[in-house]
């Protein structure tokens, strides 16, 4: 569907750490649902002027029109706004001589695409560096990677049920989100191939390959997971 959004961002070329996340939401919002984002500068209305006159069209022919009534409902508004809104788009332009609504259905609605099949979630990135367990924390809990990875940095995607991390804009490893704190979403995949590395069950989560077996190594590793 061909939708077009005017993002604006504050001042400098980078902007905070929180717009340039923004920024990132945004654009894997486009690209979920095939849609067109156009940034704006600061301070230039003259670059989202549709913007700037719907605005303008909203405060003349719905604010205006209903700011004497008085709404007991929610309802009711939405019902008000709903007929204003028809009003609207059943209007001829004078420019053109036809209505909203008639473009439309000549022009934008052939061109309409199927919406995707599954919803956008919305997800959150962090910058992670691979510890040298080979896990990275997301929220307090520790998920794996592939032990090549070790000291390099990441990102980590997390959605409310899944924890993906990616390499250099490749995902390596999928988590089901855990809650909590603490926890381990450890992977034997991660750890395969590793000659020095003798994993298995009876291996300790947070250091994979180092047994759990009695004797002084047990108390060492007790006191390093304490105080890490």
């Amino acid at each position: 569907m061909p939708v077009v959004g005017v993002v604006q961002f504050g001042p400098g070329s980078a902007g905070t750490l929180l717009e340039q996340l923004d920024e990132a939401r945004f654009a894997e919002l486009a690209r979920h649902y095939d849609a067109v984002v156009i940034p704006a500068r600061v301070a230039t209305a003259l670059e989202k002027p549709k913007v700037e006159v719907s605005v303008q069209i909203a405060q003349r022919w719905v604010l205006a029109a209903l700011r004497h009534r008085t709404f007991f409902t929610l309802a009711d508004l939405n019902a008000a706004i709903g007929e204003r809104v028809d009003v609207i788009n059943d209007r001829p332009m004078k420019v053109v001589g036809l209505s909203r609504r008639v473009l439309f259905e000549q022009i934008d609605r052939p061109a309409l695409k199927p919406l995707p099949s599954t919803r956008y979630e919305l997800a959150e990135w962090k910058p992670c560096r691979v510890n040298i367990d080979y896990h990275v924390d997301v929220d307090h809990n520790f998920y794996s990677v592939p032990y090549q990875l070790v000291h390099e940095r990441v990102e980590a995607r997390f959605t409310l049920a899944t924890v993906e991390v990616l390499f250099k804009g490749r995902r390596v490893s999928s988590h089901v989100r855990l809650t909590g704190r603490g926890g381990f979403g450890s992977r034997s995949s991660t750890i395969a191939g590793r000659s020095d590395c003798a994993c298995s069950a009876n291996s300790s989560p947070r250091f994979p390959g180092y047994p759990r077996g009695s004797g002084r190594g047990m108390a060492i590793l007790r006191c390093v997971i304490r105080e890490w």
